[in-house]
């Protein structure tokens, strides 16, 4: 299952996130590495978290899912942020969607600095859910053995 990184699919990484997020749960609950008090809404967001930043890094293959989830969620945000006269934000979304255009698979979203990134916002909303999007989204890179730091690979579509 793990030895071709081609053979992943999405639904396979879905799982291998899932996974690890249930796994660590039982090992704190049975070892109590930090002390953790999850609501029902809590245990929901982190497995959506987890689903949805499994997924991530494949967010620059033109045509996948999650490239069309996250197309069409950037461009409701460009849409909301002009309407509403926040413009800055609007102007940041565009130019992240012509980056997401340019760049190539396995380019600098297959990197563990794009994973500390691309949970970054989570941070604020509540810690966990950053360090369960970091788990997740490093789960994809190193079940395909793509983990490093920052990508020395093609960042651009040839």
């Amino acid at each position: 299952m793990f030895n071709n990184k081609k053979s992943h699919s999405g639904n396979t990484h879905m799982i291998i996130g899932l996974a690890t997020v249930v796994v660590l749960y039982i090992l704190n609950q049975n070892y109590k590495f930090i002390e953790l008090t999850l609501t029902t809404q809590d245990i929901i967001i982190s497995l959506i978290i987890a689903a949805f930043f499994s997924r991530l890094p494949d967010q620059d293959i033109e045509g996948s899912t999650i490239n069309d989830i996250v197309t069409v969620g950037l461009l409701g945000v460009i849409i909301w942020a002009f309407t509403t006269g926040n413009k800055t934000i609007g102007i940041v979304t565009a130019l992240y969607l012509v980056v997401l255009q340019v760049i190539g698979h396995r380019g600098i979203f297959h990197s563990f600095g794009m994973a500390l990134i691309m949970s970054a916002p989570l941070y604020f909303i509540k810690p966990l859910f950053f360090w369960i999007g970091v788990i997740s989204y490093s789960g994809h890179l190193i079940s395909e053995k793509e983990f490093n730091l920052w990508n020395e690979g093609e960042w651009f579509k040839k």
